[in-house]
C-alpha cells in the first residue's frame, strides 16, 4: 500500500515537472528538450566604477582660450587644487569642485591667490566636459552674477580649451 502511494505521488510530480516544462517551452519559444537543458553561466563580472571627473582630470594641461588663441594658458590639478598661468605671466591659483550629477558637468573655481588680488575669495562658475584628452571649460567672470554658463560656444563666458600634456 506504501508502495502504490508513493508511486502515485511520483507520477503526479512528474506531471507537474513535464506541465512546467511546457509551460517554459511555450513562454520562450523553444523545444521542451531545450528549454530544461541547462546552460553554464557567464561568470558575473562586478561592474567597474568610472573614475570621477576630478581624477580624470589630474595633471598638466595646456591650451587657450577658444575666442582669442594668441593667448595661451597653462593649468595644473592636483587633487583639488588648481594652479594656472597665463602667457601674460597673470596666475590665477584656487580649489575645484565638480558636479557631475549637472548637465552639462558644472564646475566651481574657488580662487584664492591671484596676480589680481581683487579676485582672492572670488568664486568662479562654469561648466566642464572632457572628451579624451581635451578638456573645456566655460566660466563665467565672478562679477557677471549669479549662474552657470549653459553652453560652450562662448556666447556666456570664456571658453578655455586645454591639452592634457
Amino acid at each position: 500500500m506504501v508502495r502504490q502511494g508513493a508511486v502515485r505521488c511520483l507520477t503526479g510530480v512528474l506531471a507537474v515537472a513535464a506541465l512546467a516544462t511546457w509551460m517554459l517551452a511555450c513562454a520562450t519559444g523553444r523545444e521542451p528538450e531545450e528549454a530544461t537543458r541547462l546552460r553554464p553561466q557567464a561568470a558575473a563580472t562586478a561592474p567597474t566604477a568610472r573614475p570621477s571627473l576630478l581624477d580624470q582630470v589630474q595633471g598638466k594641461w595646456v591650451g587657450g582660450i577658444a575666442q582669442n588663441e594668441a593667448e595661451r594658458w597653462e593649468w595644473t590639478i592636483q587633487g583639488d587644487k588648481l594652479a594656472s598661468k597665463t602667457g601674460a605671466g597673470d596666475y590665477y591659483n584656487g580649489t575645484v569642485k565638480f558636479d557631475e550629477q549637472a548637465s552639462p558637468i558644472r564646475v566651481d573655481i574657488k580662487l584664492t591667490d591671484c596676480s589680481d588680488s581683487n579676485l582672492n575669495g572670488a568664486v568662479v562658475q562654469g561648466i566642464a566636459k572632457l572628451e579624451g584628452n581635451k578638456l573645456t571649460f566655460c566660466v563665467k567672470s565672478p562679477d557677471d552674477g549669479i549662474g552657470y554658463p549653459t553652453t560652450f560656444d562662448g556666447s556666456q563666458g570664456m571658453v578655455i580649451v586645454g591639452q592634457k600634456q
